[in-house]
C-alpha cells in the first residue's frame, strides 16, 4: 500500500514539473535561435561592411585630382579621338584668370578669413571638430536611403569633396553610396589636414554657371577676385555649392535667401552683429551682366557631346569637374568641315567665288578646295542661304567624326526638326522593296493636274527614286501604304519624321519634318548593310551615334568606355537593293546630268532632297565607311534663290565626302546571297521580248524576279498610207509591222500618252 502511494506521489510531481521542463527547453531553443540570428545578422553586416570597404577607392586619389597638394583644379575637359587635342574645357570664360587659393597665410593667394568663416558656417559648422562625418546627418541620410527617399541632410565638406572626386561616377542616394561617402570622408580627415581639405573644396566646388571654385565664382558674378569682395558678396557665394542653380544671375531671389541664411549663421556663431547682418542683406549687389547662358553659343559638337555625357552619367556630371572625356571627333576633319561650310556660305552669299577661308587654327582649308566652282551666273549673287549644318559618321562603328553648324550658336541645327521634303523618298521605296516591289517595278510619274506638265511617264522605281520624281513617289505610296512606310521609318530611327506625319494623311505631306542627325543615321544603316550601330541608351528606341569613346576621372579611373551596340534593322539583301539604286550614277543623269556633283570617283550612294517651299535642301551620301549629311537653308524660312541640285547642299556634300574618304580605300558593296540580277525591259521591268527597244540589268531579292514578259511594246500590222491598223481589205503591199508603246491605262485615262493606232484602216 505504501509503495502504491509513493508511485502516485511521484506521478503527481512529474506532472507538476512537466510544463516547467517544457518551458525551459523552449527557452533554450529560443535563445539558441536568437543567438544564431544575431550571429547571422552580425555576419551579414560585417560582410556588407567589408564588401563596401574593399571596393573603396584610395583616398590619395583626392590629391591626384588636384595635382598633388597645390590645389590646382582641372575642369571637365573634352579631347579629340586621339586624346591629345583639347577641344573644350567646361569653364566659364570669365573664370579663366581664377586663382588657386590656399589657407596658408604666407602663400601667394591666401583665402580671405571671411570666406573661411562664411563657408564653414553655412555648410559645415562643426568642420573643425568632427572626424569628417556628423552622426546625426549620417543617420538621417541612411534612414532616407533605406526608404528610398531623397537624402534630407546636406553632406559635410569632406563628404562633398570625396563625392565630387572619388565617387563622381556612382549612382547617388543608396545606402551603399552614403556609407562609402562617409568612410572616405573619415579617411580623408585622418590622412590630410583640415586646412588642405577646405582649400581643395574652395578651389573645386561648383558655384553655378560653370564657375568651379569660389574665386572663379567671384569673377563670373562680380568681375573681381574673391579677395576684393565684401562680406555681403562672400555670403552670397558661400552656400551656392548646395544649390548652384540658385545663383544671382539665374535665380536672384533664391540667391538672396541663401545670402540671408549665411549671414544668420555668422550671427549665431558670434562672428557678426545682427544689425550688421541686416544691413548687408539689404546692400545692393553689382553683378556682371553677360549672356544668359554660357552654354548657349557653344559649338554644336561640344553641345551634343555634353548632352550625351549627361545622358550617360547623370545630370550632375558637368558640375563635378576633373573628368577627361575622349570624344569620337576627328580634330582635323572637324576643322576642315567647319572651314568648308563657312567658305560655301560665303560664296553663296555673293562673296569672292575663289575665296577659301582657313581653319580657326590658320591652316589652309583643303576641303574648301574640293568645292566645285560656281556657275558664272552664281558669282556675286546672294542665294539667301544663310545657315548650314554638316555631320560625318562612321557607319561601321556608329561614331560621330565631325559635326558643324554655321553660324555657330544657331539653335541646334543638327538636332532641330526641319522640313523633310523629298529627303525621305529612299525610305518610302525601301518599304516597298521589303514588301515585294523591286527597283524594276513600274510607276507612272504624272502630275494630277495636266497644267503642271506632262511628267516623265512610266518609269522604273529605280529611275523615279534616283531623280526624286514627286508624282511617281505618290503612286508608289499608294501601292505600298502609309502605315508600312512609317513602320519602316521608325525602324531606321526616323522617329521625329514618323511622329510629325502621323495623322497628317500622307508621309509625303508638307508637315513631315526630320533632323540631320536622324536622317544621316538612317542612311548609315543602309551603308552598313542593314546594321544600326551606335550607343544603346536603353532597351527601347534607336541606337544613338556615339560622341564619347571614354570617360576617366582625375585619378585615371575609367567611368565609361564605348563598345558599339549593333542591331539588325534591315536584311543585307534588302539594304543592298537600296545601295545599288542610290549608287547608280547613270540612273541620276536625267535630273543631274552626266559628270554631276554626286560622282566622286569612287563607289558612293547619295541622294539630294528638296523641301516643298524651297527654303532648304538636304544631301546625304555614303561610302561603306563614311556617311556625310548636309543641310543648307534659310533661317527665316525664305525661299532659296537660284539654288539647284548642283550648287547647293550637294556641292558641299561632294567636298566633305571626298575629304573624309581620301585616306580610305575606294571599296564598294559586294552583291550578297539572296540577290539576283535579271535582264528586264525598260520601263515595264518585265522580261524582255524581241520587241523591247531597251533591255537593262536589274537587281531583285530572290523570289521577286519577274515571270511575265513585257507587254508595253507590242507589234501591230499597220496601213502605212493611213497610219491605221490594217484590215482584211488592206492591200498586202501597204501592210507593214510596227512596234508601238502601249501606255498603261492610268496614263491613257489622263490623255497624257497617245495610244496605239485606231482599229480601222
Amino acid at each position: 500500500m505504501k509503495a502504491l502511494k509513493r508511485r502516485r506521489q511521484a506521478r503527481r510531481l512529474r506532472a507538476q514539473r512537466a510544463p516547467a521542463a517544457r518551458l525551459g527547453r523552449a527557452a533554450v531553443v529560443l535563445m539558441a535561435v536568437a543567438t544564431l540570428a544575431c550571429g547571422a545578422l552580425a555576419t551579414a553586416v560585417a560582410w556588407g561592411y567589408l564588401q563596401i570597404q574593399q571596393g573603396l577607392p584610395a583616398v590619395e586619389g583626392v590629391a591626384a585630382f588636384f595635382r598633388g597638394e597645390q590645389g590646382a583644379f582641372e575642369p571637365l575637359t573634352l579631347y579629340d579621338r586621339t586624346g591629345r587635342v583639347v577641344l573644350y574645357q567646361h569653364l566659364n570664360p570669365r573664370a579663366e584668370a581664377r586663382y588657386v587659393l590656399s589657407l596658408d597665410p604666407l602663400a601667394p593667394n591666401p583665402v580671405p578669413q571671411a570666406v573661411v568663416q562664411a563657408t564653414v558656417a553655412a555648410l559645415d559648422p562643426a568642420f573643425w571638430e568632427h572626424d569628417g562625418v556628423e552622426p546625426a546627418r549620417l543617420a538621417a541620410n541612411l534612414a532616407a536611403a533605406a526608404l528610398r527617399l531623397p537624402l534630407p541632410a546636406p553632406p559635410t565638406l569632406a563628404e562633398q569633396l570625396v563625392a565630387a572626386t572619388l565617387l563622381s561616377g556612382e549612382r547617388t542616394g543608396g545606402i551603399g553610396y552614403v556609407l562609402r561617402r562617409a568612410m572616405l570622408a573619415q579617411e580623408l580627415v585622418r590622412r590630410y589636414p583640415r586646412e588642405q581639405i577646405l582649400a581643395w573644396y574652395l578651389n573645386s566646388a561648383h558655384y553655378g554657371r560653370q564657375a568651379f571654385g569660389i574665386d572663379a565664382a567671384a569673377l563670373v558674378y562680380f568681375g573681381r577676385h574673391v579677395d576684393e569682395l565684401g562680406l555681403a558678396e562672400v555670403a552670397l557665394l558661400a552656400a551656392l555649392p548646395l544649390d548652384p542653380e540658385a545663383n544671382p544671375v539665374d535665380n536672384p531671389q533664391a540667391a538672396r535667401r541663401l545670402q540671408t541664411q549665411v549671414l544668420a549663421a555668422l550671427v549665431r556663431r558670434g562672428l557678426l552683429e545682427a544689425a550688421e547682418a541686416d544691413r548687408l542683406a539689404r546692400q545692393p549687389l553689382r553683378l556682371v551682366r553677360g549672356p544668359s547662358d554660357p552654354r548657349a553659343r557653344l559649338p554644336e559638337a561640344v553641345r551634343m557631346t555634353l548632352a550625351q555625357l549627361e545622358a550617360l552619367l547623370g545630370p550632375q556630371t558637368l558640375a563635378r569637374g576633373g573628368l577627361r572625356v575622349r570624344t569620337s571627333l576627328d580634330a582635323d576633319l572637324q576643322a576642315q568641315v567647319a572651314c568648308a561650310v563657312r567658305t560655301h556660305l560665303l560664296r553663296l552669299g555673293g562673296g569672292d567665288p575663289s575665296a577659301a577661308l582657313p581653319t580657326e587654327g590658320g591652316r589652309p582649308c583643303e576641303a574648301a578646295a574640293l568645292l566645285p566652282p560656281l556657275r558664272p551666273r552664281d558669282v556675286g549673287l546672294d542665294h539667301r542661304a544663310d545657315s548650314a549644318a554638316a555631320l560625318v559618321l562612321d557607319p561601321q562603328r556608329g561614331e560621330v567624326l565631325a559635326v558643324v553648324v554655321q553660324p555657330e550658336g544657331v539653335a541646334a541645327l543638327t538636332t532641330a526638326p526641319r522640313p523633310a521634303g523629298t529627303s525621305v523618298y529612299p525610305f518610302l521605296y525601301l518599304a516597298g522593296f521589303a514588301r515585294g516591289y523591286t527597283p524594276a517595278t513600274m510607276v507612272v510619274d504624272m502630275p494630277p493636274d495636266p497644267a503642271q506638265g506632262p511628267g516623265h511617264g512610266p518609269v522604273r522605281m529605280r529611275i523615279a527614286l534616283a531623280n526624286g520624281y514627286r508624282d511617281a513617289a505618290r503612286q508608289a505610296l499608294s501601292l505600298i501604304g502609309s502605315d508600312n512606310v512609317l513602320r519602316t521609318a521608325r525602324g531606321l530611327g526616323l522617329v521625329t519624321w514618323a511622329d510629325s506625319v502621323t495623322g497628317a494623311g500622307s508621309p509625303l505631306s508638307e508637315s513631315g519634318r526630320t533632323t540631320l542627325l536622324e536622317l544621316t543615321r538612317a542612311y548609315a544603316v543602309v551603308a552598313a548593310r542593314g546594321q544600326m550601330v551606335g550607343l544603346g541608351m536603353g532597351e527601347e528606341g534607336p541606337l544613338a551615334p556615339a560622341l564619347i569613346l571614354e570617360v576617366q576621372d582625375a585619378t585615371g579611373r575609367s567611368l565609361f568606355a564605348y563598345e558599339p551596340a549593333r542591331r539588325a534593322v534591315l536584311s543585307e539583301p534588302l539594304a543592298y537593293l537600296m545601295v545599288n539604286v542610290l549608287s547608280d550614277e547613270v540612273a541620276r543623269w536625267p535630273a543631274l546630268g552626266q559628270g554631276n556633283v554626286l560622282e566622286i570617283d569612287r563607289p558612293a550612294g547619295a541622294y539630294v532632297g528638296t523641301t516643298e517651299r524651297g527654303e532648304g535642301q538636304w544631301t546625304v551620301g555614303f561610302t561603306p565607311d563614311r556617311v556625310v549629311g548636309v543641310w543648307l537653308g534659310n533661317r527665316r524660312g525664305e525661299r532659296l534663290r537660284e539654288i539647284t541640285l548642283q550648287n547647293g547642299a550637294a556641292a558641299l556634300w561632294r567636298a566633305l565626302q571626298r575629304y573624309a574618304s581620301q585616306d580610305r580605300p575606294p571599296e564598294g558593296w559586294q552583291r550578297p546571297l539572296g540577290v539576283s540580277e535579271v535582264e528586264v525591259c525598260d520601263p515595264s521591268g518585265l522580261l524582255p521580248t524581241v520587241y523591247c527597244p531597251q533591255v537593262v540589268r536589274e537587281v531583285f531579292l530572290d523570289g521577286t524576279e519577274p515571270v511575265a514578259f513585257d507587254n508595253l511594246y507590242q507589234p501591230f500590222r499597220v496601213n502605212r498610207e493611213t497610219g491605221k491598223l490594217a484590215t482584211f481589205f488592206t492591200p498586202i503591199d501597204l501592210v507593214e509591222e510596227r512596234v508601238y508603246f502601249v501606255p498603261p491605262p492610268e496614263a491613257v485615262a489622263q490623255n497624257r500618252l497617245a495610244p496605239p493606232p485606231g482599229r480601222w484602216a
